[in-house]
């Protein structure tokens, strides 16, 4: 059982093997690595990547490998961004990974902020440009109301992917991922504020990792999601600029214009431009919700996992989503996972979404300094989805003592600048709270919950709302994860 298995197909790796103890400090700058405590090796993911370790422990009966690991500084992701890949890697279930000795915890750090700059626009004479455009929505609008389509928060984020047979120990593990807008104060009409933006993010702790177990951890993963722009404003003048005021809240640095109430407004489903058609708004059955949005946010701590084993754990995702244009927000403690064991399991998952209408803004200044205003809203309403469970599509698994904590609130906001308000919106805002929520086939002992679901919409007739331990498609047509 000792050393036994140095090697194996005449391939050797002192360095790790007969060391059944190997040393990991991810992150430290040391020029002599071989493992030990005195000299540990800097990167988990290298030692992960070492063919021998794979084909010891693919032929160890009774024996194991420990890893001790310990990480000097969080781990800074990129768009797609992985702290630990497997690469696929099969360690048979002979690997453990765990605190360094005497350390309760192993600290596993990995995070992403991103900052969406605006681009500022300084032209101010807006009028002979929009009487020179050939194509309004081409010409004009475009170029100051840039629709964000391709933001780099369309991110993929996990501490361990694609590792397999691996024993996890005592890991505290925390993926923290934010996003916000800047740089629209230094327009000071509010000129490159985006028609609108469209953004994804995926987290999970650990993803598609295959036959591992999990004892005593502590993951956490959290999001903040701040897409909430400002409405766009495009001033159209001639003569003089009028006098300008600051507005209420001194801290965004903008210059607000005077606005004159309009003797008619409208509001419309999707296009901008005072001169543009407007379609009307479709029609949307309450009931039949696709869980889509513009801004979309998936968190999990344990994700497409199958025959993982979990014992003593706490699993926590608590998202924090603001947009314009419709938002879904979905967390769970175990999602998309099957033929798995779980043994005394606390599944935290909070969501908060809010969305807020988004209206265009056309301000007329005619050359005796009188303002007219046209006010449209861009989506035709707001609508937001927030979703938490303690398991998502978790099949034919064992559950033992599991306890979750769901709560999800979903907030629809309208737009002051409409008058008439929008009637309905175009789609309907969702609150959901459950403990199992598209989930078969398991076995379950002693469960205990705690749910709480809320839909603040001034739509009532397009708001849904449900707490509930055990959820399907069969309670909310249309639904589907």
């Amino acid at each position: 059982m000792d050393h036994g298995a140095q090697m194996q197909g005449g391939v050797a790796s002192p360095a790790v093997y007969p060391f059944r103890h190997v040393y990991v400090d991810e992150g430290n700058d040391i020029s002599w690595q071989d493992g030990t405590p005195e000299a540990p090796y800097a990167s988990l993911e290298h030692v992960l990547q070492d063919k021998a370790l794979e084909a010891v422990c693919s032929i160890l009966s009774r024996d194991y490998i420990h890893i001790h690991l310990r990480q000097n500084a969080p781990c800074n992701l990129t768009k797609t961004g992985t702290v630990f890949d497997g690469g696929g890697k099969d360690f048979h279930g002979r690997l453990v990974i765990e605190p360094w000795p005497g350390e309760s915890m192993a600290y596993i750090r990995g995070c992403m902020e991103e900052i969406t700059v605006l681009k500022p626009l300084d032209e101010v004479d807006q009028a002979e440009a929009y009487r020179n455009a050939s194509d309004l929505y081409l010409d004009f609008y475009l170029p100051r109301h840039v629709p964000m389509t391709g933001l780099s928060s369309k991110a993929t984020l996990s501490l361990f992917r694609n590792l397999h047979g691996v024993f996890f120990h005592r890991i505290h593990g925390l993926l923290d991922y934010r996003h916000t807008f800047s740089g629209y104060q230094e327009d000071i009409f509010g000129n490159n504020a985006p028609m609108d933006a469209m953004a994804s993010a995926d987290l999970a702790l650990f993803s598609r990792c295959h036959g591992c177990g999990f004892h005593q951890c502590n993951l956490s993963a959290t999001a903040d999601i701040s897409l909430d722009f400002p409405d766009p404003v495009d001033i159209l003048y001639e003569g003089e600029i009028p006098e300008y005021i600051l507005p209420d809240d001194e801290n965004t640095g903008k210059i607000s214009p005077i606005i004159v109430t309009p003797p008619v407004r409208e509001y419309g489903g999707g296009a901008i431009g005072p001169h543009l058609e407007f379609p009307e708004i479709p029609e949307y059955r309450v009931y039949s919700i696709p869980i889509d949005g513009r801004v979309k946010l998936s968190m999990a701590c344990l994700k497409d996992a199958k025959a993982f084993r979990a014992a003593e754990n706490r699993f926590s995702c608590q998202a924090s989503v603001r947009s314009v244009g419709g938002c879904v927000a979905q967390a769970y403690g175990i999602l998309s996972s099957e033929g798995g064991f779980t043994r005394i399991l606390d599944a935290i998952a909070k969501v908060d979404a809010k969305d807020r209408e988004s209206v265009y803004t056309a301000i007329y200044i005619t050359e005796d300094g009188m303002q007219h205003s046209s006010h449209h809203s861009i989506h035709g309403g707001a609508y937001a989805t927030a979703i938490s469970s303690g398991h998502g599509s978790t099949w034919r698994s064992t559950l033992r003592k599991d306890k979750a904590t769901s709560t999800a609130t979903a907030t629809a906001i309208p737009s002051p600048k409409l008058s008439p308000p929008t009637e309905k919106p175009w789609r309907a805002s969702l609150a959901l709270a459950s403990h199992f929520l598209e989930c078969r086939s398991n076995r379950k002992e002693d469960i205990s919950s705690a749910l709480h679901a809320q839909c603040l919409s001034p739509w009532k007739s397009h708001a849904f709302q449900k707490a509930g331990e055990n959820l399907s498609g069969e309670d909310i047509p249309g639904f589907s994860i």
